[in-house]
């Protein structure tokens, strides 16, 4: 489950494209940085309340259709036609979800002033750059695990092949 209450998933995978950044918890713990007012974060928490509510219910609700069509699945000669309607069913539940995330977004948005969405800006650019600089660096670290293997089996046939020559000239 994610901060706010979404569930692991976000659009674009679903925490890629709305990246942690876009969390309203996000913003409340860079409230020094964004200089966040009183009046703002108390309107950030009841945002992020009402959020984690209505996202908890719509998790239930997915739940429940998911269940009753396990139940139709079970059945000797499942009717197709509700289990298109099931499926229909969660697809449009989790579109719900998907965009009452992106509106809740958006309500916090507007609680931002100009100035403060310019720091937000940039604290998301900063993170991006430190996230593709540990890319970088975990693809580096792999590429060094398979050289020092590629070097380890090497060596072992080198041993091997000296030992078969050994044996053979004897």
């Amino acid at each position: 489950m994610g901060c706010c209450g979404h569930g692991g998933m976000m659009i674009g995978g679903m925490h890629g494209r709305l990246s942690k950044l876009a969390c309203i918890c996000q913003y409340e713990k860079h409230a020094d940085m964004l200089e966040l007012s009183d009046e703002q974060l108390a309107s950030l928490k009841d945002i992020r309340m009402a959020s984690r509510k209505a996202a908890i219910q719509a998790r239930a609700d997915i739940q429940i259709v998911e269940l009753e069509l396990d139940e139709i699945l079970k059945e000797d000669m499942p009717d197709l036609t509700e289990v298109k309607a099931k499926i229909s069913a969660i697809a449009a539940l989790r579109k719900d979800m998907a965009l009452a995330r992106v509106n809740t977004l958006e309500k916090a948005r507007k609680i931002l002033t100009t100035e403060q969405l310019a720091k937000l800006k940039a604290l998301k650019k900063k993170a991006r750059a430190k996230k593709a600089e540990t890319y970088k660096k975990t693809g580096e670290r792999a590429k060094k695990r398979v050289l020092k293997k590629t070097e380890k089996e090497a060596g072992e046939k080198k041993i091997m092949k000296k030992k078969s020559e050994t044996s053979e000239s004897q």
